[in-house]
């Protein structure tokens, strides 16, 4: 558990283990159940990994990391996104492997949305540079570069599931301010499927946060009027393009696989209580426009 004030490891029953007075800017734990770090000291080293029981394993001074990630064998990777992209590898035992600058042309406000993920492969996944996905080999080897199509304009999340499949959430500008959009990509950085949600009519939609499971993908999205879970199944891996909706989409085929049939799941007390507040606040406003035009 990492907070302004400290790093803390507790137990399954909630009773702290071990605690540390530093204040990581991000973390991450290996299997091997170590925690990687990187913060800003008074001295010039800006990564510390910590064993098991809190005792410091070894630090170095580096880039100052926005994502960490560890793959199976302990290997440490780094991303930071000023004064410009970077990606730096450490191996299990600490020590510097390789590094790549200039991924993509750098921001000069910093990047909110960043996500880096270690695939089933062992590959290295970096979603949201400057609109773009990046696929890297343990060996720091560019192995393809996809466009997001617009998906990167603020927040994104990105998960994988299944088969390797990338799932990443997003907003884009649509016709009447930004809309949440989830899509789909398989191993080479080809899209699947794309699917829209636009539940407010003029009103700003952004993705929050993104996570899978077995069943499908749950998205969180905060937009003017409320904030509400939405949730499509991965059945929907056969089609191009989905309407989220706010419920479960299933596809079905006939017994000759000749038509595709799709059906809705009813929506939720949850869905239902988002969309009434929605049309609640509408009103509000509409009300209020009304009386200050007899005023």
């Amino acid at each position: 558990l990492k907070s302004s004030n400290g790093l803390a490891k507790f137990d399954t029953t909630g009773t702290e283990i071990w605690s540390l007075p530093i204040a990581p800017q991000e973390m991450t734990v290996d299997d091997s159940g170590r925690v990687v770090t990187s913060l800003y000291t008074s001295g010039v080293k800006t990564i510390f990994r910590y064993t098991t029981n809190g005792t410091l394993d070894f630090s170095d001074s580096t880039i100052m990391a926005k994502k960490i990630v560890c793959d199976a064998n302990g290997n440490i990777y780094l991303l930071s996104d000023l004064p410009g992209y970077t990606l730096v590898k450490f191996d299990s035992s600490g020590a510097f492997v390789w590094r790549k600058d200039n991924l993509a042309a750098p921001t000069s406000f910093g990047d909110i949305g960043l996500e880096m993920l270690i695939d089933y492969n062992g590959d290295l996944l970096l979603v949201g540079l400057q609109d773009s996905i990046l696929k890297f080999s343990p060996t720091g080897n560019l192995i393809w570069r996809s466009s997001m199509y617009g998906l990167d304009a603020y927040i994104v999340g990105a998960k994988l599931y299944s088969t390797n499949i990338l799932a990443v959430a997003g907003s884009v500008s649509g016709f009447a301010g930004y809309d949440m959009v989830i899509a789909t990509y398989d191993l080479n950085g080809n899209p699947n499927w794309t699917g829209y949600y636009s539940g407010n009519v003029g009103g700003r939609e952004f993705t929050w946060d993104l996570s899978v499971d077995g069943n499908g993908i749950y998205a969180i999205e905060d937009n003017d009027y409320s904030t509400c879970l939405l949730y499509t199944s991965d059945a929907a891996d056969e089609r191009s393009s989905v309407d989220l909706g706010g419920r479960r989409i299933i596809n079905k085929k006939n017994s000759n696989n000749a038509v595709d049939r799709r059906t809705q799941k009813k929506k939720t007390n949850r869905e239902k209580e988002c969309e009434d507040k929605s049309k609640q606040k509408k009103n509000n406003k509409k009300k209020h426009r009304n009386q200050i035009k007899k005023q």
